[in-house]
């Protein structure tokens, strides 16, 4: 199999691109915008690692041409780049090109058109895992595996602790943006639009 990490030389591409290389038996394609950079990042994956099948390739994710040629050579794609601008269109991408797919970020766009193909995805015998990342993805798999050691769970408590100061622009306006979203809270039974003044502290 052959895996294309969108984004593979920022840094969580990388260290999802590193994993891959040691976890699996795929050849691994790391590719962004800048063709150099990404062939900079395979030779140096593929230095530290000893691994021969890892190379850079460059895919510009706002050219949809681009990305198609791309993800049709492929069977799995890894986006590990911001969704700030290009909402659903990398998904579709992958749907059309009939590719399994995995990303990392929320997007409310990108996940209502995911939500709309769920039958044709399951239908066309496709995998697709969405906003794998730290939210909401990493947490709910930590909640629903100790559901699974502990049992019943009534309460769980989940915070998060933003220190990054090598962040993307691109990757803080996806934060920012999903913050800015109109989420809702349970309380006392009764559900009400959260404000941006709501907190919850966490001991």
């Amino acid at each position: 199999m052959r895996i294309l990490v969108m984004g593979g030389y920022g840094e969580v591409g990388y260290r999802t691109s590193k994993l891959l290389l040691s976890r699996t038996d795929a050849e691994l394609v790391i590719a962004g915008r800048s063709g150099e950079r990404a062939r900079s990042a395979a030779a140096e994956l593929a230095q530290t690692t000893r691994n021969s099948r890892v190379r850079g390739d460059s895919v510009d994710a706002f050219d949809r041409e681009d990305v198609l040629s791309a993800f049709e050579s492929v069977g799995l794609v890894v986006i590990c780049v911001p969704l700030a601008g290009l909402g659903d269109s990398l998904a579709r991408a992958a749907f059309e090109a009939g590719v399994d797919y995995i990303d990392i970020n929320a997007n409310r766009r990108k996940q209502a058109y995911l939500e709309s193909i769920t039958d044709d995805i399951e239908r066309k015998g496709l995998t697709f895992v969405s906003e794998a990342g730290l939210g909401p993805g990493v947490p709910s798999l930590l909640v629903r595996y100790a559901h699974e050691q502990l049992g019943t769970l009534e309460t769980v408590n989940i915070g998060a602790i933003f220190r990054d100061s090598k962040i993307s622009r691109g990757s803080a306006m996806d934060m920012l943006v999903e913050l800015g979203a109109r989420h809702r809270v349970l309380e006392d039974g009764i559900w009400r639009t959260a404000s941006l003044t709501d907190s919850n502290t966490i001991v």
